[in-house]
């Protein structure tokens, strides 16, 4: 069986379709001479284009998943340079160091998380104290009317 037999019976909804929605769909798919050509014609040539369409999005896809897995393996291949240099020179004292600058990164957000809680907590206590004293005072004014 031929690609483009295949293509066309994968495609019953094309033959069904009318002579008018096949060329307006041929049209719209830029596919030139579609107003003169016939039912038959215009159904083999709309399933070629989709064909045609399928194929070239296949083959970039296919690209696109080459590429990546060639970065993958460049990425995969400079780590494990790198590793295997760590390895041969002193990388005690350079992975003490690292660590230590990460320490001192994280105790660095860490400080200033705990800052913004601060000013989180101060913030709230001065909303509540405010709260209270308009409270205090709206029940000072009740009480003040009620002895008048």
């Amino acid at each position: 069986m031929s690609e483009d037999t295949k293509v066309r019976s994968e495609s019953p909804e094309l033959a069904a379709m009318t002579l008018p929605q096949l060329k307006k769909v041929a049209t719209q798919l830029g596919i030139d001479g579609a107003a003169k050509m016939a039912k038959g014609s215009l159904v083999d040539a709309i399933a070629d284009l989709q064909a045609k369409n399928r194929e070239a999005a296949k083959a970039e896809k296919e690209a696109a998943r080459a590429e990546r897995d060639a970065r993958r393996a460049e990425r995969n291949n400079h780590n494990g340079n790198n590793r295997n240099q760590e390895k041969d020179s002193d990388s005690d004292s350079d992975d003490r160091s690292e660590r230590n600058e990460r320490n001192d990164r994280n105790d660095l957000k860490i400080t200033k998380m705990a800052a913004h809680v601060v000013i989180v907590i101060v913030i709230v206590d001065a909303i509540a104290t405010a709260i209270v004293k308009i409270v205090a005072n709206q029940q000072f004014q009740k009480m003040t009317y009620y002895f008048q």
